[in-house]
């Protein structure tokens, strides 16, 4: 019997030998990862009888049993480890529940486990373990951790705990990612000064167990924060009642119930102190906001911000620029909220702030052509046609974007911005599309040219009010009664002789139908100019496919003759008229508009740097250029100049054209005005349009004027220089 009991004894400690010195020399590292547990290490002191040896390498085996299974997300075999007192204290459920949520909560992708050692004093083991839990907000959460298990039945069970899943989660709290919004790239005009920039909100918050007074408080955070009473109330729980004995734990909780400038704290002076002990927590939670220092100037092109990311315009446009990367903070919390109160930190990332943009807008040349335009709606585009920088970007009406990236709006306010007759959010300079009327006739002008139907001064025209080359039945009338009499080419743009066109229109057509969509599309109309960042329509440059394809009719010679004065399906966006004119301007040089100029970081470090980017030339001749500049010219010079009213005696040259357009649906005419300035060269192109506002001359000519005038007092300074070479990101 002797023999038998040292040859079991022999076994066992053989066993022993194998689990516990030869097995993890030749297992490979990583244990978790299909191939089983490695159980490595001797405690200090232990019994080495080949019966606690055994009793240690099952103790080890069941934990690297629960930890694969949790590893599978076997949650329901996890549980089915735990000894009873720990299934007497969580049910099955609510342990799945937990799992599962925290899995979730903590994003956590997979996980991989090393079982250290073991402990045995029976009816109990301790064993040491590592997990290492990846998650996709944090990265690899390292732990060391103890389980311990009970004997119950012959086998090892799992007291279980919550610090079994995270060492510092304990009951009652929770396990929550929270975000930390990085710092948004500022966005600086081509001056430096800011348009959008990092400021600060202060969340108000109440305690409702601290309430001794809610009427007072109530009135105070009705003033404070422009609120009403009633909407306040129903931010913390209706059943937190002042002086009731048992409150629920909810009502220990803080409840958000608006926010404020920071400076609104110290301007609220001692009526907020008086508060602080009625229910105000005065842990205030202070965290970064964007603040657009000019307020509604430059909204559509500036965008707004919401949830940490750009909502219109460059702030979504440049988002991922902009906005850099959210940090994360896997937490043990209070409460499952990111305001929550943060007990224990688990793992961190921090978060990357955004690149600052440099724009190509002068802010103090956006103000005035915004002031020009005034309360009427249209739009202002200004462009620098050497290098096709947008200067001055402008539609109206507009709004506040402040209102909307954290300090609210009234909804009165909201819904006019809304309003079908106002839509205060949509860009009408890069996305309203508009008849142009007569500026389009610089493009039929150079068709003409290049054509080789007439030349500066001859042959002449004769107008004489009325046209009926296509018949009396469609007889057509100039805007002068009475017509301009005889007059060439160079006189027929001065003056806008719409007779003079319609023989331009109708001789194109004959010679080639497609000749004068073929320019207008040359001149950038009907797609869009490639304005980084922003939205833009396309437009409509109507022709023969066009109208073939889209309306299943025929290109007759009158749509060529309605063209040729920019009516008839000509749409066309404010912007593409600046970056026509900007072509004209340049030589024939189409150059695409840009807003961002450069990226830096928060200290000024170059990121990168933009360069200008010819998109094609005008096919058009630099004599014909010349040709339509000089009748340009004459618009704003010249006795019978269409424009000479407002312009005259203007010290600055300026090359403009009018333009009056029918609107659809009727009503007042669109009122255009198109300028170049000054004569040597550009350094401005310009386009503005007045919805529904009348004539061009008397309505658009004297908004342009205003902001030439602008440009020249304080914009027209000497450009910065070009960097030799560009730092790619």
């Amino acid at each position: 019997m002797s023999k038998f009991i040292s040859l079991l004894i022999l076994i066992a400690a053989g066993a022993a030998v194998w689990l516990w010195v030869l097995r993890p020399v030749l297992a490979p590292m990583g244990a978790g990862v299909g191939a089983g547990p490695a159980i490595v290490g001797q405690p200090t002191g232990a019994d080495t009888t080949g019966q606690d040896a055994a009793l240690r390498a099952a103790a080890g085996q069941q934990v690297a049993y629960y930890l694969a299974r949790w590893q599978r997300r076997n949650y329901a075999g996890m549980y089915a480890l735990l000894d009873r007192s720990s299934r007497a204290h969580i049910t099955r459920d609510h342990f799945l529940t937990r799992y599962a949520e925290i899995a979730t909560q903590a994003t956590i992708s997979g996980l991989n486990y090393h079982v250290i050692s073991a402990t045995v004093a029976p009816p109990e083991a301790m064993v040491r373990y590592s997990v290492a839990i990846s998650t996709t907000a944090v990265g690899v959460v390292a732990q060391n951790n103890t389980m311990r298990l009970q004997q119950e039945g012959g086998a090892w069970r799992v007291r279980w705990s919550p610090s079994l899943i995270f060492t510092r989660l304990r009951d009652p709290y929770y396990i929550h990612m929270i975000p930390a919004d990085p710092v948004r790239g500022a966005i600086y005009d081509r001056t430096g000064q800011p348009l959008a920039a990092l400021g600060y909100k202060v969340r108000i918050d109440v305690v409702p167990v601290w309430i001794n007074d809610e009427k007072g408080l109530l009135a105070f955070l009705s003033r404070f924060l422009n609120q009403d009473a009633t909407v306040i109330r129903a931010k913390w729980p209706a059943d937190c009642i002042v002086g009731q004995a048992a409150p629920p734990q909810r009502c220990t909780w803080r409840w958000p119930v608006g926010v404020v400038k920071d400076t609104a704290l110290a301007a609220a002076g001692s009526e907020l102190s008086q508060q602080e002990s009625n229910g105000i927590d005065t842990d205030y939670i202070k965290t970064p906001m964007r603040i657009y220092p000019n307020g509604a100037v430059a909204a559509q092109v500036l965008g707004y911000v919401q949830n940490g990311h750009g909502q219109l315009g460059l702030e979504a446009g440049q988002d991922t620029v902009l906005g850099g990367q959210a940090g994360m903070t896997l937490a043990v919390t209070d409460r499952p909220a990111d305001d929550a109160r943060v007990v224990a930190k688990i793992a961190q990332r921090p978060a990357v702030p955004g690149a600052d943009l440099h724009v190509t807008l002068d802010v103090t040349l956006q103000k005035a052509a915004e002031a020009a335009l005034g309360p009427r709606k249209g739009a202002v585009v200004a462009i620098d046609p050497r290098t096709g920088a947008v200067l001055a970007l402008v539609s109206h009406p507009g709004f506040d974007p402040n209102g909307l990236s954290g300090f609210g709006v009234s909804q009165a306010t909201y819904n006019t911005w809304v309003d079908p007759q106002v839509r205060a959010f949509f860009n009408r300079a890069t996305s309203g599309v508009y008849p142009l009327g007569s500026v389009f006739k610089i493009v039929s002008m150079a068709a003409a040219l290049q054509k080789g139907l007439y030349s500066e001064h001859a042959p002449l025209f004769t107008s004489t009010g009325t046209w009926s080359k296509l018949g009396w039945q469609y007889a057509k009338h100039d805007w002068l009664p009475g017509g301009h009499g005889q007059i060439d080419l160079h006189e027929a743009l001065v003056q806008s002789c719409d007779d003079c066109f319609y023989d331009i229109g109708l001789g194109l057509h004959k010679q080639d139908p497609n000749a004068l969509t073929a320019m207008g599309r040359a001149f950038g109309f009907g797609k869009a100019t490639g304005l980084p960042g922003l939205v833009e329509a396309d437009g409509t440059m109507p022709g023969p496919t066009w109208k073939k394809a889209v309306l299943k009719d025929t290109w007759w010679s009158g749509d060529a003759v309605n063209l040729s004065i920019g009516q008839g399906y000509l749409l066309v966006t404010p912007l593409q008229v600046a970056h026509m004119l900007a072509a004209v301007a340049a030589g024939g040089t189409l150059r695409q508009p840009y807003l961002v100029d450069s990226t830096t970081q928060a200290d000024g470090t170059p990121i990168h740097q933009f360069r200008p980017i010819t998109s094609g030339r005008l096919p058009v001749s630099a004599d014909t250029l010349a040709v339509i500049r000089r009748a340009m010219a004459g618009v704003t010079t010249e006795p019978f100049g269409t424009a000479i009213a407002v312009f005259r005696n203007y010290p600055y040259p300026v090359e403009g054209k009018t333009g009056t357009a029918e609107a659809p649906g009727g009503g007042k005419p669109e009122a255009w005005f198109g300028a170049i300035t000054p004569r040597d060269n550009p350094r401005l192109a310009l386009a503005v349009i007045v919805e529904h506002g009348g004539e061009g001359a008397v309505v658009a000519a004297p908004i342009a004027r205003d902001v030439i005038s602008a440009f020249y007092k304080s914009v027209d300074k000497p450009p910065k220089p070009t960097p030799a070479t560009l730092t790619v990101p």
